[in-house]
């Protein structure tokens, strides 16, 4: 099971999570979507070019998205990437950030992901989230050479 900490920071959700009192009656805004780590696929021995990290993400449609996303194990950041692009469609979303390999990651290890987006409009930052998990890594059966960690 993965260990997921997820921060945020909108200025409509944050007026969202506040308890309102409106004629009487207690209201509570509903919990904003949550932004989630899918798969990391880290290459082991001499590749250093193709890996990746699946994540879901609520989208605003035409902001702005700069993804900022690394992975850690033994303490030693073993995948860098970032993504930077338009979005043409709201709500959640798919999207596959381009990692640079730079160490190796071991099978049965346990690798933190750390994954954030900046969102803005016309200069503007309109939604900043992070979302941080613990996956575990094991031989990809499917493709030799490489690790999948869920």
């Amino acid at each position: 099971m993965n260990a997921v900490t997820i921060r945020r920071r909108r200025g409509a959700a944050v007026l969202g999570a506040l308890t309102l009192a409106v004629a009487g009656v207690l209201v509570c805004a509903p919990p904003a979507a949550a932004q989630s780590v899918g798969t990391l696929n880290t290459p082991t021995g001499p590749v250093t070019q193709g890996a990746s990290i699946k994540v879901t993400w609520s989208l605003v449609p035409g902001a702005q998205d700069t993804f900022v996303a690394n992975a850690v194990a033994g303490g030693v950041e073993v995948d860098a990437g970032t993504l930077s692009f338009t979005a043409t469609s709201g709500g959640e979303q798919t999207v596959v950030i381009p990692l640079t390999k730079l160490g190796e990651v071991a099978d049965g290890e346990q690798t933190q992901v750390t994954v954030s987006d900046t969102q803005s409009e016309g200069g503007a930052v309109v939604d900043e989230d992070a979302v941080t998990a613990t996956l575990t890594c094991h031989p990809d059966p499917d493709r030799p050479g490489w690790m999948l960690c869920r």
